[in-house]
């Protein structure tokens, strides 16, 4: 039972991932600012927004499915663009 948990402790520290840690790298470092700081004051486009308020949801009116659909060729086009 001891070894059992010894393992699961390790396991538990091998795989624990720091928040911080943008560029998966398992440290924190000048990349990982530089990440940040490019996208500092930054906000997702409004079509993002869309998707998730109204992927949220469980039903849609007509219109909602409408702006849903829109929002997502947006997202494409956005995709496509960058």
């Amino acid at each position: 039972m001891r070894w059992l948990v010894i393992i699961l402790l390790l396991t538990t520290v091998a795989t624990a991932r720091l928040r911080s840690d943008l560029n998966g790298d398992n440290k924190v470092d000048i990349q990982d600012f530089a990440i940040m700081a490019s996208e500092w004051l930054q906000r997702e486009p409004d079509f993002l927004l869309k998707i998730k308020e109204y992927e949220g949801k469980r039903k849609l009116t007509v219109r909602e499915k409408q702006m849903l659909h829109v929002a997502r060729l947006k997202y494409l086009a956005y995709l496509e663009a960058n």
